[in-house]
């Protein structure tokens, strides 16, 4: 068997994924073997879900941003904490969410101008 052959075999992949370029295999990235998209810089691991909030998590949320200026930059560990706590979601969501929401505001700020 040669390398070519190990490799595939080493692989599982079907012929139509496979290029051959300067003796290197490369894995095509625009799908899997079983026609799937696969994920930028981690294939074969499945896409992350998005984060699902209600509205009163939303409300709570933007209530929690305008309090703290809409930035967690300054803000005491604790008080994010039991923030996230009654909001019942990660630092990080909240971090992700207030910046987005911002993000948000700015635009349509920008547009009715």
């Amino acid at each position: 068997m040669n390398k070519e052959h190990r490799r595939r075999a080493q692989l599982q992949l079907s012929p139509s994924h496979l290029h051959i370029q300067s003796n290197l295999l490369q894995v095509d990235r625009i799908s899997a073997p079983n026609g799937q998209a696969q994920n930028g810089s981690h294939p074969g691991k499945p896409k992350r879900k998005r984060t699902q909030l209600t509205d009163e998590q939303r409300e709570k949320m933007k209530s929690y941003a305008e309090h703290a200026g809409w930035t967690i930059v300054g803000q005491r560990k604790e008080n994010i904490a039991a923030a996230c706590k009654d909001i019942g979601v990660t630092p990080k969501t909240l971090k992700y969410w207030i910046h987005n929401a911002k993000q948000k505001l700015k635009r349509s700020h920008d547009q009715a101008l």
